[in-house]
Parts: C-alpha cells; sequence; structure tokens
C-alpha cells in the first residue's frame, strides 16, 4: 500500500478513534479502544509531524490521568469500605460489591496499561521526533510513579513506561 495513502487512513482512524474515546463511558470498551489506537499508530508507521505526536501525547496523558482520578476513587473506596449495622445477609452483599470494585479497578488498570503501550507504540514509530514526550514523562509521570510513596501498581506502571522509552528509543534520548 502506498505510504501516503497508509497515513491519510491511519490519520482518519485515529481521529474516528479519539472521537470515540471522548464520547465512551464504558470502562471496558475505554480499554479496547485504546489498544485499537495502539494498533492503528503501529500499523500506520511514521506519520504524524512532531507537532501531531506532541499533540496526540497530551491528548493520551489527558485521558491516562482521568482514568488514574478513577483508579484512586475505586482504590479509596475499596480500602474504606465500612459496614456499619451488619445483618447477615450484608456479607454476601458487601462481597458482591467488593467483586464489583476488584473487577471495575482492573478494568481501569488495564486502560492505561493499554494509554501506557499506546505510547510506546509513538516511540516505536516516531523515535526521532520523541523528545519533548519523554521531557514530559521524566519530569511530570515518573516523579509520581516511581517515588518512595508509590504504590506497587504506581511503579509497575513506571517500569513498564521506562522498558518502552529503553526499548523503542534506546540511549539516544
Amino acid at each position: 500500500q502506498d505510504q501516503n495513502e497508509k497515513a491519510v487512513r491511519g490519520k482518519r482512524y485515529i481521529e474516528a478513534i479519539l472521537n470515540e474515546l471522548h464520547q465512551e463511558s464504558d470502562k471496558a470498551n475505554r480499554s479496547k479502544l485504546f489498544s485499537h489506537l495502539g494498533d492503528v499508530i503501529d500499523y500506520s508507521g511514521h506519520i504524524f509531524t512532531k507537532e501531531e505526536v506532541n499533540k496526540l501525547f497530551e491528548t493520551l496523558l489527558t485521558h491516562f490521568e482521568s482514568i488514574e482520578k478513577e483508579r484512586l476513587d475505586y482504590e479509596n473506596k475499596k480500602n474504606n469500605r465500612v459496614v456499619h449495622n451488619k445483618s447477615p445477609d450484608d456479607d454476601e452483599d458487601d462481597a458482591n460489591i467488593d467483586d464489583l470494585l476488584k473487577e471495575d479497578l482492573e478494568i481501569i488498570e488495564e486502560t492505561q496499561e493499554e494509554i501506557s503501550d499506546t505510547i510506546g507504540k509513538l516511540f516505536k514509530t516516531h523515535k526521532d521526533i520523541s523528545g519533548d514526550i519523554v521531557n514530559v514523562i521524566i519530569t511530570k509521570i515518573l516523579p509520581r510513579f516511581a517515588s518512595q510513596t508509590s504504590s506497587v501498581y504506581e511503579s509497575k506502571m513506571a517500569l513498564y513506561i521506562v522498558d518502552d522509552m529503553i526499548e523503542f528509543l534506546g540511549m539516544e534520548m
């Protein structure tokens, strides 16, 4: 396929996916959309200018931050569940609520991992113009996710991002 046609199609698909993401409220569907977004970026190759890469990264980061707030809210709900005046039937209800919170939290974390993977695909396909993204990650994301007070999940997330940086950017960045 002609590279120019591939670029036009890739950009069109990416725009459509981003439009869907802005409207999608279902957590599992959002995760799938981010996965598809990464696949389209990977398939399309080097189709963006530096400004377009930075704008797409900014959009991804906005989604990541929004989902991070959701994740922290779910963590708080899960960790702060206190039940007063329990009846015997409440144990089963509590187990169901705990299972739902755990399931939602897993989907939220999976979505963040898909976003991270999509950023990795940007590194892979646009290595030569990823410097601004790397700077934001090093100065804003890693200090939050790789600190001594970070949760196990946050530390894993930081490692996941750094792994993609090393794999796709090498030591040049």
